[in-house]
């Protein structure tokens, strides 16, 4: 992987409309983001293992949108600067969340800028393979043509064992992700420690939906994910 030095841009406060903010202000999303990654990476592990194939692929590509969105959160000098300044301003405004108003197809492109900070480039091809997936095999497939008067589905390019390759490769893609984010500005480690302490709140506190709507495999396979994570390097002064 290619090792690039922090921009020094993203070392410097957000400033918006003459006023600035910390880049910290996203600490609670990127927590609760990345916490929904590993949920969602949980649920598609458990799926497979009971040949759900269509719920892995829609799980696993969202275990890869919201590992992304803590991407963002993490490091919101590189988010796009219009939809930065909307972030920043619902965010700012503390009545809301201002997650939904990251698009799906925005996420390849802030990708992208990462990589030419030292991100894998492999969490970006995952996510545009796994969004096929999800759009063409699970949530909007088969398709159905008409020849005649005789409906046809059309045949898939993708297989089962696409979805078991995307599902296995998330895994590492967890901890690089923190690890790369760690070292791109000044005040990142104190989002990192949030999330690494955050993550059992996340997870178990039975307030949440997670500990409500997931089944007890689901949230041991989670906290087996959790435990694979490098916190030890995050939590690096």
């Amino acid at each position: 992987m290619q090792h690039c030095k922090p921009d020094p841009r993203i070392s410097h406060s957000i400033a918006i409309d003459g006023k600035t903010y910390k880049p910290t202000i996203f600490a609670i999303q990127a927590q609760a983001s990345y916490a929904k990654s590993i949920i969602f990476l949980a649920e598609a592990r458990v799926a497979i293992r009971a040949n759900n194939y269509i719920w892995a692929a829609i799980a696993s590509y969202y275990s890869l949108f919201h590992l992304a969105n803590s991407l963002m959160f993490m490091s919101p000098q590189l988010i796009e600067p219009r939809l930065l300044a909307r972030l920043v301003k619902k965010r700012a405004d503390g009545t809301d969340d201002p997650t939904s108003l990251i698009p799906h197809s925005y996420l390849p492109r802030f990708l992208s800028d990462c990589e030419l900070h030292g991100l894998t480039p492999r969490l970006r091809e995952l996510l545009e393979i796994a969004k096929d997936i999800r759009e063409e095999s699970a949530n909007y497939g088969p398709r159905i043509v008409w020849r005649g008067e005789t409906p046809t589905f059309l045949t898939h390019r993708f297989r089962p064992s696409n979805v078991r390759r995307i599902t296995i490769s998330i895994v590492p893609l967890l901890s690089k992700a923190l690890i790369w984010a760690r070292k791109q500005h000044s005040s990142s480690h104190i989002v990192l420690i949030a999330v690494a302490v955050s993550l059992d709140w996340f997870l178990q506190n039975r307030d949440l939906h997670y500990a409500k709507w997931c089944s007890k495999e689901v949230l041991a396979e989670a906290e087996a994910l959790k435990c694979k994570l490098p916190l030890w390097q995050t939590n690096k002064a």
